[in-house]
């Protein structure tokens, strides 16, 4: 009798650290995989001043093969009642959310970790909590049920997960601009652009990446309004401590458009230096053009629209004596030409002007909805049928 309870004891024990041990490793490795990896890629780049690299699977797989260890060593030498065995894996869990709370502040003023005081409240309460349960008589022989004795210790796995993830780092923009920098580096541009698309808490470096990425792609002019651009026209550059990124983001953008301020400067005025430098790069006018509607400076936009982009046509002016050949163009980037006609509309001497009937009809609709109804109702009804215009964005951002 002694040695069936014995042997059931065993088996209970065992497959109870079984459980806990596939819970664990699944947790860490996706945890670390899919979630921290490039919070955990930033903390080595800082940690080895970008002489070494963070390979994401192999090091993810050390570090649980580490932790799991640790957690077998405080099951073996920390003898805990059968319902609460798992407890010795709450040292891994704790590990790991230590592993993960990395400090960033150095890339974002709003970035922030925990700091060390949870730590050790946590770890204080883990070894006193640990100490009361030895000190309670333990049976040689427990015949306790297998559902009985496994569900506290998943409740007790589960506190560990929720105590990883409070502790370790899940601020969203800060892993949105990881992530963003590193598909980037990757030229996935379609992956970047898809990565907080629906979030209207912009950060600079998010906007720069999407800039980037739609520039890439050519399409700058045409999309850039339809993400949420709730910053001025600086954040199209990244700023100089930036370059303690893994990307170097200041290098990335001086090689892509020709040029990088050298010192605190407005990305218009520097954009304005660029482009009338033999050096700058095409993708530099498409900077300007969109640095000046950010500023919402239309004047400045059209006399730079006829620099870069030739007009199509020319309408006769006449006035009097006086005939002017006023440039006209057909087609345009999309938020080119809702600006050209927006600002055609606001000037009473443009010097250019949009003729596309489409683009028309559509702003005609817009200023009507703009110019009905309460101020509150008529923001969220433009937002709605006309969020992805640059009219809404010179209104109401």
């Amino acid at each position: 009798m002694t040695r069936g309870l014995h042997k059931r004891t065993r088996l209970t024990v065992r497959t109870i650290t079984i459980v806990c041990t596939v819970i664990f490793v699944a947790f860490s490795l996706a945890y670390l995989i899919l979630f921290q990896a490039d919070v955990m890629t930033m903390a080595q780049h800082k940690l080895s001043q970008g002489r070494t690299t963070y390979h994401v699977h192999i090091f993810s797989f050390l570090i649980t093969a580490a932790l799991t260890v640790v957690a077998y060593a405080c099951n073996h030498y920390v003898k805990l009642p059968l319902r609460a065995r798992a407890l010795a894996f709450f040292p891994s869990f704790w590990g790991l959310g230590l592993l993960s709370n990395v400090n960033l502040s150095s890339l974002s003023p709003s970035a922030h970790n925990v700091g060390a005081l949870p730590f050790l409240f946590v770890l204080l309460f883990w070894i006193g909590t640990t100490i009361l349960l030895r000190q309670i008589h333990q049976p040689k022989f427990d015949n306790t049920p297998l559902s009985q004795a496994l569900w506290p210790n998943l409740m007790i796995i589960a506190l560990g997960i929720n105590f990883t993830c409070l502790m370790g780092n899940t601020q969203q923009n800060i892993h949105y601009e990881l992530r963003m920098e590193r598909l980037a580096m990757e030229e996935d541009y379609d992956r970047v652009l898809q990565i907080g698309a629906e979030n209207p808490q912009t950060s600079r470096c998010i906007m720069v990446l999407r800039a980037y990425a739609l520039s890439r792609q050519g399409t700058l002019g045409d999309r850039l309004f339809t993400y949420p651009n709730n910053l001025s026209s600086d954040a199209l550059l990244p700023i100089a401590s930036d370059s303690i990124r893994p990307a170097n983001l200041p290098a990335v953008m001086k090689e892509y458009l020709g040029g990088f301020p050298t010192h605190d400067m407005k990305a218009t005025r520097y954009l304005q230096l660029l482009t009338s430098d033999t050096l700058a790069k095409e993708p530099a006018h498409d900077y300007l053009l969109c640095a000046f509607l950010l500023d919402r400076n239309l004047d400045a936009f059209a006399d730079s629209l006829l620099s870069f982009y030739p007009p199509t046509d020319s309408i006769v002016k006449k006035e009097g004596r006086i005939t002017t050949y006023l440039p006209q163009y057909a087609s345009l980037p999309r938020h080119y030409a809702e600006a050209l006609l927006l600002y055609s509309r606001l000037r009473e001497q443009p010097v250019c002007v949009l003729l596309n009937d489409e683009i028309l009809e559509n702003y005609l609709n817009f200023s009507q909805l703009y110019h009905a109804g309460d101020a509150q109702h008529t923001e969220a009804d433009c937002q709605s049928y006309y969020g992805n215009t640059y009219w809404n964005y010179y209104f109401f951002k």
